[in-house]
């Protein structure tokens, strides 16, 4: 069996940390959410009049497009957003971040403790890619499947239909954490395509998902290669006639800054072969600026100016909608979370106020610069926070001495949802569940946020908005776009030796652990991850496993009960299983031992020691290249391993091993 590494892309979907944390314009990110935009442009303007009217027209305009581009409706999806009209068929889009499991005390949150009676689609965030066969994978093997004594989330998310008929489950591939090479290599020819999309078919029919959710984050951008864009829009062809004879659903989540739209979509094949388009509209601003600033305003703040004008809700919705994503296909995506600050001085706490350190981590999140919902409603009810709510940005910031946090709350969410009816768009999407106040410890009953956006797309009445400020004239600043993740902290940069292969490398310093490089122009981007408990990284296999069956690699051969969050490492399931089946009962029952210990443990540790040991479990960093390492040594390296291991499998007696 391959456990997978857990660190916590929590946060904010980088759907931008989907990703989780999640990031610039996207989310986690996925995620889970995207990049930073600063070109110069107007504000749309939604349009006013009668609302029967409006969807009347809406209606008809549907079939007209929907007859102009050819697009056949596809089972749940195209073929109620023609009667977006009707409330009740406004959809409520709702991502669960599955690593939300592993989440300490009151934060954790499973997939039965999802409402299925609040969201129309549920999206289950995320599966991965496998670069070298171009398959869709499991990103933690332990929680998503039920071989190998796994917990099967997958088929337990699925079966949530049992208690709401209605309801769709899909499930996301990508996030802000996977990157965008491999996905760049897997839609740039027909072949590593087919196979993407037959293996797609087949893992949401094994697992009982009514269709996928891409979450590329972003194609030409982070690795791609200029001809994403073009090959995204033939994978979205393809993808689309294949999910139709299967009747599965087919949608994205996309980016909220225009540099970015305009590098990475080809706009027409998103509305001819999507059923819902999900729109990023937060992480507009983040701990990757030198300022607090709200991450998802409505409006543009009265003082921003140059590229900023462009970096809010209503931006990115009239600019969606100016390169002609239908009302009826544009699902707005709304975070159900806060970036938070740190700023320079107490005295000094207004928007634009000088930040340069991210905001505390919650207690559940445990993400410097990012906190859920549910995290700053409990904090604001322990603690004095100042909570100011801006006439244009709508949504408010808190600050108590030199914290600073920018959020939805009940209040913002309601004025948001009315946006969405005003204009007549296909619905809500939130990022994500489990940071809602799913207790209900701040408010009259739990998921108050996703609960009033519900309500207020199913009245369909309403609610008078803001007026925009007025747009002035934009004054030039040079366009930069930084990358920034929303689930991982800066640190120094690695030695040269970390990174020798793109890919997974070993961390020469700790058998548990292990590195994740991504080449990135002349930088490598570097992420450090633990192995779960009682396994260890095994470069030769890409992956981790039984510490038991490697004692080789190890100085210290002692289990490392740390609690991790999850990610992802290639893992073949069923060649695990057919291996575990040759492993003496006894064997197996020592684990499954040592696994219910190891649970045991962690109930009886208090919180704050709980907060000591798993701080900070995923660091990113951005480090310059270094020069090739002597290629001999490297060889003798990787030669000398794989002949400790054939040495060791030729010792053993009886049934053949896991590995």
């Amino acid at each position: 069996m391959r456990v997978p590494p857990h660190p916590d892309p929590t946060s904010a979907r980088r759907p931008g940390d989907r990703s989780q944390i999640p990031p610039p314009v996207s989310p986690a990110p996925l995620q889970r959410p995207g990049g930073k935009d600063t070109a110069m442009g107007s504000l749309g303007r939604k349009s006013s009049g009668d609302m029967t009217g409006r969807f009347l027209h809406v209606f008809i305009l549907a079939g007209l497009l929907a007859a102009a581009v050819g697009g056949e409706a596809s089972p749940g999806g195209a073929g109620v957003l023609g009667e977006v009209g009707d409330q009740d068929d406004r959809v409520m889009v709702c991502y669960f971040g599955s690593w939300a499991v592993y989440r300490p005390g009151a934060g954790r949150f499973d997939v039965e403790d999802i409402d299925t009676d609040i969201c129309t689609h549920l999206i289950y965030g995320f599966a991965g890619l496998k670069a070298d066969t171009h398959e869709i994978v499991s990103l933690d093997p332990y929680n998503d499947l039920d071989v190998n004594y796994g917990k099967g989330a997958f088929k337990r998310f699925t079966g949530l239909k049992k208690l709401n008929p209605d309801l769709k489950t899909l499930l996301a591939i990508g996030g802000w954490n996977e990157g965008s090479s491999k996905y760049s290599q897997m839609a740039a020819t027909e072949d590593s395509r087919a196979k993407f999309i037959t293996s797609c078919v087949l893992f949401l029919q094994k697992f009982g998902f009514d269709g996928l959710d891409l979450d590329w984050e972003y194609p030409t951008l982070r690795g791609g290669k200029p001809e994403d864009k073009l090959n995204f829009a033939l994978l979205l062809d393809e993808m689309r006639s294949r999910f139709d004879k299967q009747g599965l659903m087919l949608t994205a989540a996309v980016s909220a800054g225009e540099a970015t739209i305009d590098a990475a979509y080809n706009v027409s094949a998103l509305v001819r072969n999507l059923d819902f388009v999900h729109l990023m509209a937060y992480d507009l601003h983040g701990t990757w600026e030198q300022y607090a600033h709200h991450h998802s305003p409505l409006y543009a703040y009265a003082g921003d100016k140059g590229g900023n004008l462009k970096l809010n809700v209503d931006y990115a919705v009239q600019y969606w909608l100016k390169l002609g994503v239908p009302e009826t296909k544009l699902v707005l995506g709304i975070g159900l979370y806060g970036r938070c600050f740190t700023l320079a001085r107490a005295d000094q706490h207004d928007v634009y106020s000088p930040s340069y350190q991210p905001g505390l981590p919650g207690p559940y999140t445990r993400s410097p610069g990012m906190q859920g919902f549910n995290e700053i409603c409990e904090s604001e009810g322990r603690e004095a926070w100042t909570v100011v709510r801006d006439t244009h940005m709508v949504s408010p910031f808190a600050y108590r001495e030199r914290q600073w946090c920018g959020y939805d709350d009940v209040q913002s969410v309601e004025t948001k949802a009315s946006y969405i009816v005003s204009l007549g768009l296909a619905g809500a999407m939130v990022w994500s569940i489990e940071t809602d106040d799913f207790h209900g410890n701040c408010h009259a009953g739990p998921f108050p946020l996703i609960t009033t956006i519900r309500t207020v797309l199913r009245d369909g009445k309403p609610i008078p908005t803001p007026t925009p400020p007025p747009t002035p004239t934009p004054t030039p600043e040079p366009e930069t776009t930084t990358d920034t993740t929303t689930t991982t902290t800066p640190s120094p940069p690695p030695p040269s030796t970390v990174c020798h292969r793109e890919g997974f490398n070993t961390d020469p310093k700790d058998c548990t652990a292990f590195y994740s490089c991504h080449q990135v122009g002349d930088h490598w981007q570097v992420y450090h991850f633990q192995c779960a408990p009682g396994t260890v990284f095994v470069e030769d296999l890409q992956t981790c496993d039984f510490a038991q069956d490697h004692q080789d690699l190890c100085v210290n051969n002692s289990y490392s009960y740390h609690h991790q969050n999850p990610n992802s490492i290639d893992y073949d399931y069923e060649v695990d299983q057919n291996r575990l089946n040759k492993v003496p009962k006894a064997k197996k029952t020592d684990f499954l031992e040592k696994m219910k210990r190891f649970e045991k443990k962690l109930k009886e540790i208090s919180e704050a020691a709980f907060l000591d040991t798993t701080q900070a479990s995923v660091k990113t960093r951005t480090v310059e290249i270094p020069a090739k390492d002597d290629a001999s040594k490297r060889s003798q390296h990787r030669q000398a391993k794989k002949l400790r291991m054939m040495k060791k499998k030729s010792n053993k007696n009886g049934p053949e091993g896991l590995y």
